[in-house]
């Protein structure tokens, strides 16, 4: 048995409908109920409790209905066949479905929206659309009002009435985008580890820690605190700008334990593909990083170095603000000769040193 149904499907600035077929099958709903019947004879002869379970999990296992267009299938085209995925219209929730011009949107790392500011932009498009059918409603009518006025109607009271716009402005919450991010890409996140551990290496290597500060962190104990720091590690590759290993740490130091965890599993995926060695590698603090940083990218070459940069090329900058910093190294940039050779640049707009931020 095969129904129509129709998904709400929310767009930028208006919604609509996408068909989808509801298919019924009746063997799968025999097989429910004789499945039912085992599980009721299993609870009226006290069977043990894991036999039981087994006959609820048989239950819930067979699903007679089936939409040819739910979330379900959307989620197993991401996984298992991404090309088709991508090709969707829509991408389709349990609650209703997003254009995927939203989804663009909502995943596009450079355009620096979060949730709450795509909730009031959408917003703002939904009324800016509801006001010009608003308009197009009334100036329609004005017109057929004044031709119908001039070859019919011989008393002017005799015009028909203006009908009152009763157009609603439909809304997308935060919350809502929010399932959907996190959705989404927990649809493509095994695929995407998949042909990162595959295609990416470290041939040409550039670490570097970086410490953020997040507004709202949550921590032990149910609190939150503000300004937090946060250790975010990456190691690039310089040829082709990816980051085959980019892990959170709780220190700044080579030696941390979860950042030797993530150049173990590299190293196994190295092993597992046939990934090259690293033939350069290069970070912004050689003398205390370079000999721990060689032995996680290239354990069997021991603790030495390949490369030392002396310490009395090392330039430190520090002002008062991100913009005297930037101001500051453009005129250091600017001052270097066109044969000299810069091998390593890297700026911090937040340092910490004895009594001054």
């Amino acid at each position: 048995m095969v129904r129509w149904c129709l998904r709400l499907v929310k767009g930028i600035s208006k919604d609509r409908g996408q068909a989808g077929q509801r298919c019924f099958c009746r063997a799968c709903h025999e097989d429910k109920q004789e499945a039912k019947r085992k599980l009721t004879t299993a609870q009226e002869a006290l069977k043990p409790r894991d036999e039981i379970e087994k006959l609820e999990h048989v239950v819930k296992s067979i699903t007679p209905a089936f939409m040819t267009y739910d979330s379900r299938v959307v989620k197993y085209y991401l996984q298992n066949i991404p090309w088709v995925g991508n090709m969707l219209e829509c991408y389709v929730t349990h609650r209703c479905a997003l254009e995927m011009d939203v989804l663009m949107l909502l995943c596009d790392p450079t355009s620096g929206l979060q949730v709450h500011t795509l909730e009031r932009m959408l917003s703002t498009m939904r009324n800016i659309r509801s006001s010009i059918l608003e308009l197009v409603f009334y100036s329609y009518q004005r017109t057929w009002r004044h031709s119908r006025k001039q070859h019919i109607f011989s008393n002017p009271q005799d015009t028909p009435d203006v009908c009152i716009f009763q157009g609603k402005v439909s809304t997308i919450s935060d919350t809502y985008l929010n399932s959907v991010l996190n959705g989404h890409i927990s649809s493509i996140q095994e695929y995407t580890l998949l042909w990162s551990e595959q295609h990416l290496n470290l041939k040409t290597c550039a670490s570097d820690h970086h410490m953020k500060y997040c507004g709202r962190v949550l921590q032990p104990g149910s609190c939150r605190h503000r300004d937090a720091p946060i250790f975010i590690y990456k190691a690039q590759n310089t040829q082709n700008g990816s980051f085959p290993v980019s892990v959170f740490t709780h220190s700044t130091s080579c030696d941390d334990v979860t950042l030797q965890r993530a150049h173990d599993g590299y190293n196994q995926a190295k092993a597992r593909h046939g990934h090259p060695d690293t033939i350069y590698a290069v970070n912004d603090f050689p003398t205390r990083d370079g000999p721990s940083m060689m032995q996680l990218l290239c354990p069997s070459r021991g603790l030495k170095s390949t490369l030392q940069i002396p310490t009395h090329m090392e330039v430190k900058l520090i002002a008062d603000d991100k913009v005297s910093c930037d101001t500051a190294c453009a005129q250091v940039l600017s001052s270097l000769n066109p044969q000299d050779k810069v091998f390593f640049w890297d700026t911090e707009s937040v340092t910490y040193v004895t009594g001054r931020k």
